[in-house]
């Protein structure tokens, strides 16, 4: 089943052309890899997928529905209900603990009681090895420790697709192999993984590989 397909896609900013006619689509329990030189346009077309962003022309489908035909709300159930998303600058409240960073996260997309969020918070501070920093403030982390905690945050509730923009740009190999893992804990639990990325860590695990080069995607 298609997950997500994009047909004819589009997207330039002033006189640049990043994306030319990108058609492509993504299935269930995947692990697919965007890879392509910094500035060609993967965090662009991540970003479409992801529906952060809308193309300038062409057709974006999540499950069968085109997305410019979702309503503001039921855009906003996919993104904090369905999808999940790695950033690659982190996007964490530096002055807040780890367990207050899972925590705030979940009070904005949930209606779950406080000891329900609690025991969540703790099983996922526990699978990526963070039960230790659960007290220590994000700006206090490591890259690998900062890396995990996005990812924890993540992993909260059940996704359908995960996007990762370059998840193993700021993390030592350790901390990658642990990504690596989850990966494809969430592949085998039927979760469609979309990874942008400029090396070949990903490469083992990854079923399919695509290319961004001027625009278009091989």
């Amino acid at each position: 089943m298609k997950l997500l397909e994009l047909k004819s896609v589009f997207k330039n900013y002033g006189d640049q052309h990043v994306l030319n006619g990108i058609s492509i689509s993504f299935e269930n329990g995947k692990i697919y890899l965007i890879k392509g030189r910094s500035g060609c346009g993967k965090s662009t077309l991540l970003n479409i997928c992801s529906l952060l962003e809308n193309p300038d022309c062409g057709e974006v489908f999540y499950k069968g529905t085109e997305t410019k035909k979702l309503s503001e709300i039921e855009r906003k159930e996919i993104l904090r209900g369905h999808i999940g998303y790695i950033f690659q600058d982190y996007n964490l409240f530096e002055e807040l603990s780890v367990y207050q960073n899972l925590q705030i996260y979940l009070l904005s997309i949930t209606r779950k009681s406080i000891s329900e969020m609690d025991k969540m918070i703790k099983e996922q501070l526990e699978a990526l090895h963070l039960t230790h920093k659960t007290k220590d403030k994000a700006k206090f982390l490591s890259g690998g420790e900062r890396q995990r905690l996005t990812l924890a945050r993540t992993l909260l509730l059940p996704r359908d697709l995960i996007f990762a923009d370059e998840p193993s740009a700021n993390i030592d190999e350790k901390n990658t192999c642990i990504m690596k893992e989850i990966f494809l804990r969430l592949k085998m639990a039927g979760t469609t993984i979309i990874i942008v990325t400029h090396d070949r860590v990903f490469d083992e695990i990854a079923d399919v590989i695509f290319e961004l080069d001027e625009g278009i995607l091989k």
